[in-house]
């Protein structure tokens, strides 16, 4: 079990804003379509399927939001562990997380958060790497372990080893 952080009031007031920035209808909760949406607004790079495991993680009650109760929790968790970033439960260096993040992005050639065959055929091939098409094919079906016909940063994190 995580040890209880203590957060100051300065912390708390900060965290609340966070949470207030996030919370666009004001309702008091952050739903999925929120989180993304702030992330996105500030610059932040998240799959959809990302942003739905934060807030699962946060979500302790089930109800598919996060509460500022929830948020708050969540957030001092973090503040105890800064420095340190997960992908999937792997830990990940701040630096390996930026450079897997722009790895992922001179594959992900649309901007759109996911990598299809003909991105990673064309990325392959630029980075002179696997040019023969069905070994390529090959590594994205051993990739896409959802199936969905794309790569997420997750399954990209496989490949890194994060």
């Amino acid at each position: 079990m995580a040890s209880k952080i203590t957060l100051g009031d300065e912390d708390v007031s900060r965290i609340r804003a966070q949470f207030q920035t996030l919370d666009l209808n004001g309702d008091g909760t952050i739903t999925v379509t929120e989180m993304r949406k702030a992330l996105s607004d500030a610059g932040q790079d998240y799959t959809m399927k990302d942003v739905q495991r934060m807030v699962k993680k946060a979500d302790k009650n089930g109800d598919g939001q996060v509460a500022w109760e929830e948020f708050l929790e969540m957030m001092a968790e973090h503040l105890g562990r800064e420095g340190v970033k997960y992908v999937e439960g792997k830990e990940a260096t701040p630096d390996e997380y930026d450079q897997a993040m722009q790895a992922f992005k001179m594959f992900d050639k649309n901007s759109d958060g996911m990598i299809d065959v003909h991105e990673l055929k064309e990325a392959m091939k630029d980075l002179q790497l696997e040019q023969d098409p069905a070994k390529v094919e090959q590594l994205f079906k051993d990739l896409d372990k959802d199936g969905n016909g794309s790569i997420d940063y997750v399954e990209f994190g496989r490949l890194l080893g994060i």
